[in-house]
């Protein structure tokens, strides 16, 4: 019961509020050099929506610049894909798992 008294009592000090608002001050993404998202060029289909499209650089291209593409087999031929990319301003990562495992 003591435990849960002090545990209380530091609750209710740490939680006081002030009514003052902290000012947000905006920080600098310069230290990002790569920001991007996986899943983007990979075969896969959102079933959410009603497009049946599997590459979604154009989607997620304003605000990254890196993304995946998956790569099936090796004979697979990734250069349309890459330069559909590099077009929207993004850098390509090959997503190279399916190659060695199953």
């Amino acid at each position: 019961m003591e435990r849960f008294a002090i545990f209380l009592v530091l609750i209710l000090f740490s939680c006081s509020c002030t009514g003052d608002t902290p000012e947000l001050v905006p920080i600098g993404a310069d230290h990002i050099e790569f920001f991007g998202f996986t899943l983007i060029d990979t075969f896969w289909d959102d079933p959410t929506d009603t497009d049946s499209k599997t590459n979604f650089s154009d989607e997620v291209s304003p605000f990254s610049n890196v993304a995946d593409i998956l790569v099936i087999a090796p004979k697979d031929n990734i250069v349309p894909r890459m330069q559909g990319m590099q077009q929207v301003g993004m850098k390509s990562m090959l997503h190279v798992a399916e190659l060695f495992f199953e």
